[in-house]
């Protein structure tokens, strides 16, 4: 019975016998022992039908959040494809691949880099080969094969070749 009305062993102690248990609790409720015992409300159960609204709720906003993404793909989409067409067509592929690179920084946060690269129609490898850093080669004369003509081997076999 403690435990269901949330009362210790204390606040019984505290009872004085020719009193009747309610007249304590509201001594004890006026002075502000119990004050501590009221404990976490209880959570309030919902109906079907407010269930069924909460989650239509939650399902508009996200929703809403997806047609928001789309439709920011769509202008920079739209915005990208028609300049660079434009721009293909005038010779001027640099500029064009600015503004390719342009659409997927912005495209890539919101819809993630598969989606964006679809979108402006660049494969994805292009995508992540341009990010990455280019690597110098060491420069100069590469060998020649072991097995080449020397100069006056490759002069014998020309005038053969030239000889009518």
């Amino acid at each position: 019975m403690l435990c269901r009305e949330g009362l210790y062993s204390s606040h019984v102690t505290e009872w004085r016998p020719d009193s009747s248990p309610v007249t304590e609790w509201r001594r004890a409720s006026a002075s502000g022992a119990l004050a501590g015992l009221a404990g976490t409300p209880r959570a309030v159960k919902r109906s079907p039908d407010q269930l069924a609204l909460e989650r239509l709720r939650q399902r508009n906003e996200r929703l809403e959040r997806e047609l928001a993404k789309t439709e920011a793909a769509l202008v920079i989409m739209g915005k990208a494809r028609a300049f660079g067409v434009a721009l293909r067509e005038l010779g001027h592929r640099p500029a064009v691949e600015a503004v390719i690179d342009a659409a997927l920084g912005e495209l890539a946060p919101v819809l993630g880099v598969k989606p964006a690269c679809a979108l402006v129609g660049r494969p994805r490898a292009t995508h992540y080969r341009s990010q990455q850093a280019l690597v110098e080669r060491a420069g100069g004369p590469q060998p020649g094969p072991a097995n080449a003509l020397s100069g006056a081997e490759r002069e014998r076999v020309l005038a053969v070749l030239r000889a009518p």
